[in-house]
């Protein structure tokens, strides 16, 4: 009978771990505050690969979404959410988003274009990497951190930026590398430009 018992309460503490993620118009989130009703964009399920193929075309993620008569707020885009999504071309991301995790669109070999809000404040490791396809960059906002060295780290194609009337500093690093940049927009908002922002370009 302990055996059973045990084995029921592991059950149990494994369904408690998966039961805050779920499925919405084909997106899946994570819940990361339930008092404050936050959830953040996940992989599939607990293997972060499993959502290769699961994304197709464009995708867009809403401000809120709605579960069991419960609200959300869309404040995340979270680590690997969408890794090795290959046939998505392009997302929208809502002015909900605060945070893009590291790798969230790791490998996304069709991703051609992207446009990151005015609302995000942090930007994890390597998002972007091995974006091969990814030609356009529209950024709007300003004050964001990010995790260490190039932003755009390996995107191969990357050709056009436009940094936003909203945008007042652009950060280090942020294009280092980008050899195929042919066109930047900066607009008269902006002040300052760090160091090595395009290195290599």
């Amino acid at each position: 009978m302990k055996k059973i018992a045990l084995v029921l309460l592991v059950f149990s503490v494994i369904m408690q771990g998966t039961a805050s993620n779920f499925k919405v118009d084909g997106i899946y989130y994570k819940v990361i505050d339930e008092a404050k009703q936050i959830v953040a964009v996940t992989y599939r399920d607990s293997y972060k690969d499993s959502n290769r193929k699961h994304y197709k075309g464009h995708i867009e993620i809403p401000k809120t979404v709605t579960r069991k008569g419960v609200t959300y707020i869309v404040e995340a885009i979270g680590d690997n959410a969408f890794i090795g999504c290959h046939e998505m071309t392009s997302v929208t991301i809502p002015n909900s988003v605060t945070k893009i995790g590291s790798f969230a669109f790791d490998d996304c070999s069709s991703l051609t274009s992207m446009t990151i809000p005015n609302s995000v404040v942090y930007i994890g490791s390597q998002p972007f990497r091995g974006c091969n396809k990814l030609e356009e960059v529209n950024i709007n906002t300003d004050n964001f951190t990010y995790y260490r060295y190039s932003l755009f780290n390996e995107c191969k194609g990357l050709k056009t930026i436009h940094f936003g009337e909203r945008v007042k500093n652009i950060p280090e690093y942020i294009l280092s590398q980008c050899k195929e940049l042919t066109s930047v927009t900066i607009p008269n908002t902006v002040t300052s430009i760090g160091d090595y922002a395009f290195s290599g370009c």
